[in-house]
């Protein structure tokens, strides 16, 4: 997991960002490449999307995320997807985890997370709600 500061450099793709000291040593790029496959598949981060849509507008972002959704149930194949967007997560999710500071606070299907949320703040985090102090 890694926390968004600025520790990375934003300004670059996630390529750049783990080859950058390979890079300033003037690692070749054969090299380079080597060890950025064998970084990716250690971290197992080969389908790592960091809110990909959210500088998008709402029209094309609808498309693009049902674009994916097709993508990854095409292929077989198992994304991490991280979004503040609920819509979002409820649309392209099998299985969500619900983070606050770092810590999981609820795993399950987008169903379970929107009709059972295990706590206050899974509660208010998917939909809109009215607390009632008793």
């Amino acid at each position: 997991m890694v926390f968004q500061d600025y520790a990375l450099f934003p300004h670059m793709t996630i390529r750049e960002n783990i080859t950058y000291g390979l890079r300033i040593r003037k690692t070749p790029q054969e090299e380079m490449n080597r060890r950025l496959e064998k970084t990716v598949q250690y971290l197992d981060i080969g389908m790592l999307l960091d809110e990909p849509l959210s500088n998008l507008d709402v029209n094309l972002r609808n498309s693009i995320r049902a674009e994916l959704r097709q993508l990854q149930q095409r292929l077989h194949i198992t994304t991490i997807y991280v979004t503040h967007d609920q819509s979002e997560a409820l649309a392209m999710s099998d299985s969500i985890a619900i983070l606050n500071a770092g810590k999981i606070m609820q795993i399950g299907t987008p169903s379970e997370i929107y009709y059972h949320p295990t706590n206050k703040f899974v509660t208010s985090f998917v939909g809109t709600v009215n607390f009632i102090r008793y």
